[in-house]
């Protein structure tokens, strides 16, 4: 008579649940394994602040517990998408031997195959001419533009402009323009063009000066 009354109890919940074939573990191992396989896959978005993420929840873990491991017999799918992300703009500040300041910039164009920076800032200039500057010490204001264009699956065109600022009209601008090409994995033929322009008081002068560089990666 007792048999039959734990059978009526017991019987009911395990009977519709098929058993795993898994001769080397406890009955009980095996009925909780047919019971997580029959469950859905649980995916969550976790948002670090640098990525989007989609993980099995056999991953997840806390700071006192390792992470959760499979039952026997069931099996282990790992996926992640991840998608990097950064500020557009920053505010520092630097200090160097010949001048020291604060400076804004922000990344006006960030494209697979365009990037535009651009700079602003004030600074004061210890030593004069040297790091792109005016002749003359005191406070100077700099701006700066930096543009990367690919132009197909081998060129490149690079365009760097410093521009600054001083006391009694003094201007120095320096403008750079490159033109690289991959004529094979190690090898790039670099061609440039480089005007700088200086300017004091009511005077001025500019030098130009070009290039053709043949480069090598080792």
């Amino acid at each position: 008579m007792l048999a039959a009354w734990w059978f009526a109890v017991i019987g009911q919940p395990l009977s519709p649940l098929p058993l795993l074939e898994m001769p080397d573990q406890p009955t009980a191992v095996a009925v909780e394994a047919a019971r997580m396989s029959a469950l859905p896959t649980c995916l969550s978005l976790v948002c670090g602040d640098v990525e989007w993420s989609d993980r099995q929840f056999e991953h997840f873990r806390t700071a006192d517990k390792p992470a959760l491991r499979p039952l026997p017999g069931k099996a282990v799918y790992r996926t992640r998408l991840s998608a990097p992300s950064s500020a557009r703009d920053w505010v520092d500040s630097y200090a160097r031997d010949w001048r020291v300041g604060t400076r804004y910039g922000v990344e006006a164009v960030r494209l697979p195959n365009t990037q535009v920076k651009v700079v602003f800032g004030t600074g004061y200039r210890l030593q004069p001419w040297v790091d792109d500057g005016v002749g003359i010490t005191g406070p100077v204001a700099r701006a700066s533009l930096d543009l990367r264009q690919r132009l197909g699956e081998h060129t490149r065109l690079s365009q760097q402009t410093y521009l600054e600022t001083g006391r009694n009209n003094n201007t120095f601008v320096r403008n750079a323009i490159s033109f690289d090409v991959e004529i094979r994995p190690q090898v790039t033929l670099r061609s440039g063009v480089e005007t700088r322009h200086v300017a004091s008081g009511g005077d001025g002068r500019t030098e130009t000066e070009g290039s053709v560089k043949l480069q090598y990666a080792f």
